[in-house]
């Protein structure tokens, strides 16, 4: 399940399946309807217990009830039924996405995923929220019923039947009540699951013939017994194909048909799976940064010495430059054994930052050979911005112990003066703004923007959640949320947004601010720890 979670959502974020405004333009608002006529807090406790603990219960029971009682007639084709309701549910998970109901409609709200803290958690960490589309809740109990339907002909379970008959109302109403799933979903549920009990009652004497425990140790041992057995069996499978394709029938046909879907949609799923663009040039890339349609990476070669790529990535177009800088970050000219490389990038400009030395790279006038020897700062700068300019130099902004300083003036570290703080800790551009963090006001950020009118805001980043999950990360990790000591770690700017890494001690959260509306949400779940926000 975490394998087809994972590959669901490359999936989603590739190529933007989703079929949800499909369900909801079918029929509506009517689990919204459903979910606030019954709405009522003893319900919804009741039937988030019963939907979380009912589905196991019953898909177990349906897996070892009819084992227990050795009645393998009915636990061979159960157990085979179930297998193909979730095989055919993995491609419309896969390439029919649909979200659940709470997740879509404002008005609905998903009240078995927050009924709790613990609930909530659990659901977060092995829900996607898009496998919406068949309901397994429904296929699979609906498949258990219709196979003793239809295989139970001494009607001795017809007992459970009938349970499984009003387990399958109960489980429907639900998760339309808890917000979860479409009422299409129930019934993709209840299709999926009549094909799987076709295809178990086709395949259970081709397949238990083959895999039956009991017979299986004795074919094996025939195997072994006489190694021309095994080249024996192979030969007869080999002839026996050979003769099936000499003999052409509607068999063959579709048999190929199908293969011929299943190599394309093989193709298709591992192109969007794997989509990328070629980053020719880059063998052994270190750091990257991209933006406005240009992709900067350092490269390093066997010695080590750094070379920046430029890749328009329209075009595909890319440009090698060398830099002067190797990848072990030594200085040891200035004093200095170790300095990390950073990659910045504007709308025009990007820059190779590494300890004493800056390099700007203009898009449009790019060096073929190397890229010169930049700017050595003097000072070691703690932190470098670079804004959007339309000039030929970038517009460069670094800290000088606490003070920000201007590097597009041409006078040596001349403070910028807009900013008059003497206690920057972090500085970071997006478009033409710059937004920075002070020591003495460690939860509010700054922004200034150069562009016209320059103005100045504050923003007071809020990383504070509800109590019940403060305790829930003081339970993980044996240490208390520290609001009273809340720094901000890191920011990340652009025309926007501006998104706030928030050190709690016991955990990082962050913390996204809409800069037009000044709306505060937290991004990701506040329990667990998060970082290099971009």
């Amino acid at each position: 399940k975490d394998l087809l979670d994972g590959l669901d959502r490359i999936l989603m974020a590739n190529t933007h399946l989703d079929a949800t405004p499909f369900i909801y333009a079918i029929e509506g608002d009517m689990v919204l309807w459903v979910q606030q006529f019954f709405l009522n807090d003893a319900l919804t406790f009741l039937l988030t217990h019963y939907y979380v603990a009912g589905y196991m219960l019953v898909t177990y029971t349906a897996s070892l009830y009819f084992v227990y009682f050795d009645d393998r007639w009915m636990a061979d084709r159960v157990l085979l039924a179930m297998f193909f309701v979730y095989a055919l549910a993995v491609p419309f998970y896969l390439f029919f996405n649909v979200r659940v109901t709470g997740d879509h409609i404002p008005e609905m709200a998903t009240l078995a995923y927050s009924l709790t803290p613990e609930i909530q958690t659990w659901f977060t960490r092995i829900d996607p929220f898009t496998n919406g589309m068949p309901s397994l809740h429904i296929g699979l109990p609906f498949a258990v019923w219709l196979g003793i339907h239809r295989w139970d002909h001494d009607l001795r379970w017809k007992r459970y039947r009938i349970f499984l008959g009003w387990f399958i109302l109960l489980t429907g109403f639900a998760i339309i009540y808890l917000g979860i799933h479409w009422i299409v979903d129930i019934i993709g549920g209840i299709a999926v699951a009549a094909v799987a009990v076709h295809l178990a009652d086709r395949s259970q004497g081709w397949v238990w013939y083959r895999l039956d425990e009991r017979t299986f140790n004795a074919r094996l041992a025939w195997l072994l017994a006489d190694l021309n057995n095994p080249k024996r069996v192979v030969v007869g499978w080999i002839g026996r194909a050979v003769s099936w394709l000499k003999t052409p029938s509607t068999a063959q046909t579709g048999t190929a048909l199908m293969l011929l879907l299943a190599a394309t949609g093989g193709v298709l799923l591992y192109d969007a799976a794997h989509q990328h663009f070629p980053a020719e040039g880059v063998t052994h890339p270190g750091a990257a940064a991209g933006a406005d349609g240009w992709l900067v990476a350092l490269d390093a070669d066997e010695e080590g010495n750094l070379s920046a790529v430029i890749i328009e990535v329209e075009t595909g177009g890319s440009l090698v430059t060398s830099l002067g800088l190797n990848e072990d970050g030594n200085q040891s000219e200035w004093g200095l054994d170790y300095a990390p490389t950073e990659v910045l990038i504007s709308e025009n400009h990007a820059v190779i930052w590494q300890g004493y030395r800056i390099i700007p790279l203009r898009f449009d006038d790019l060096p073929s050979g190397g890229a010169g020897y930049g700017r050595l700062t003097g000072p070691l700068y703690s932190d470098v911005a670079l804004l959007d300019s339309d000039d030929e130099r970038a517009l460069l902004f670094s800290i000088d112990n606490g003070t920000v300083i201007d590097l597009q003036s041409t006078e040596f570290n001349e403070r910028f003066d807009e900013i008059s703080d003497d206690d920057v800790i972090m500085i970071d551009g997006g478009g033409v703004s710059l937004a920075w963090v002070t020591e003495s006001s460690p939860m509010t950020a700054k922004i200034i923007t150069l562009d016209g009118v320059q103005s100045t805001r504050s923003v007071e980043v809020n990383a504070t959640v509800d109590a019940a999950k403060d305790e829930q990360v003081l339970a993980l990790t044996g240490t208390a949320v520290d609001y009273g000591n809340a720094t901000i770690t890191e920011v990340a700017l652009d025309e926007n947004y501006l998104v706030a890494q928030v050190n709690l001690s016991a955990v990082d959260r962050l913390v996204l601010v809409n800069l037009e509306t000044g709306e505060q949400r937290i991004l990701g779940d506040p329990l667990f720890p998060v970082a290099s926000p971009s």
